[in-house]
């Protein structure tokens, strides 16, 4: 004798199915309007020859935005003189690391479990850190022999905190170019281009002073993530409610 089959009830996540049958159908008209329309929106945005860039794979994409960064830095040429390699090891070792973290996790394939947003805040939190607590090291800045001026105050670190916001720009702009809109990218994209321009003043930059490399050098991660912050909730939020008007 044949086993009872065993019968189980409707799953309640799937109860809303059961109201689909009374719902108005489409005919066969107002498909081929819908389709022609998600159609024609879709053959617009992949006309546009910089969304190809978005419509990459991941690995892909991570690739080509750590090879933004590594061109950046390349151009750069040799260690500066003074600079010793287990110095330039422990502090572009430690920013390139929580670069590629921040490349990683901004271009994120879909199929794995999305990470908390507390792991990406912490991220750029750590950033931040990172680049203050080589400011504070004098045992890292030997080579920087370069004095501020006398009566200079804080415009010392203007010049630097520039400088370094221009080194990392391309490289965030880049990052944008490529993402799909995922939660926080643009934040971790300030991140990593924060990062990139304090490795930039870290091999080019003269001066060992504590102050100016904290205001001029260490504050580019910060204003980076802060400033992309305050473009995402003031101007983007700002445009989209007067869209909505």
């Amino acid at each position: 004798m044949s086993e009872p089959v065993e019968r189980h009830e409707p799953e309640p996540e799937l109860a809303f199915l059961d109201g689909l049958e009374d719902q108005p159908s489409l005919d066969s008209g107002e498909l081929d309007d819908l389709f022609a329309g998600i159609q024609g929106q879709v053959e617009k945005s992949g006309a546009r020859p910089l969304n190809r860039l978005a419509e990459q794979p991941t690995n892909r994409r991570r690739l080509f935005g750590l090879l933004c960064f590594g061109l950046i830095l390349g151009g750069l040429g040799t260690l500066p003189a003074g600079y010793s390699p287990l110095t330039a090891a422990v502090v572009m070792g430690s920013f390139g690391t929580l670069l590629v973290a921040a490349v990683l996790v901004a271009f994120r394939p879909i199929y794995v479990p999305a990470l908390s947003p507390v792991w990406k805040v912490g991220l750029c939190v750590v950033a931040i850190v990172a680049a203050v607590a080589v400011a504070l090291v004098p045992d890292l800045h030997h080579h920087a022999t370069g004095e501020v001026p006398e009566g200079a105050f804080l415009w010392h670190a203007v010049p630097c905190l520039s400088f370094g916001l221009m080194a990392g720009l391309p490289g965030y702009v880049f990052l944008r170019l490529l993402d799909r809109g995922a939660p926080f990218g643009r934040v971790l994209a300030g991140a990593a281009a924060g990062l990139m321009g304090n490795m930039v003043l870290e091999l080019r930059c003269a001066v060992g002073n504590t102050e100016h490399l904290v205001l001029g050098h260490a504050m580019v991660v910060a204003a980076f993530i802060v400033g992309v912050v305050l473009v995402e909730r003031v101007i983007v939020r700002a445009l989209a409610a007067r869209r909505t008007k």
